[in-house]
């Protein structure tokens, strides 16, 4: 069942892009300041996604680490005593 609802949202993605690609085709320019690109809308468009998707998830896996940490009982370990 995972295996399908992933291979879903592959395709999803993929005609997404094909679409935002394909209706977006109207070369711009992109300045950053130091750095300057020209490419398709859709390029910039799917490009600005995806990086927002990546930080977004990037975020998501620090702040579960540093809640995870805070759980555990300061001093020690999670452990449990070992008896001798």
């Amino acid at each position: 069942m995972l295996r399908w609802l992933i291979g879903l949202c592959i395709v999803a993605a993929a005609v997404a892009g094909i679409l935002l690609g394909s209706l977006n085709p109207a070369p711009v320019l992109l300045d950053i300041g130091f750095w300057q690109i020209e490419a398709p809308l859709g390029a910039i468009v799917s490009g600005a996604v995806v990086t927002g998707v990546v930080c977004g998830l990037l975020l998501a896996f620090v702040l579960r680490l540093i809640r995870s940490g805070k759980r555990s009982a300061p001093g020690g370990s999670n452990l449990p005593a070992r008896d001798a």
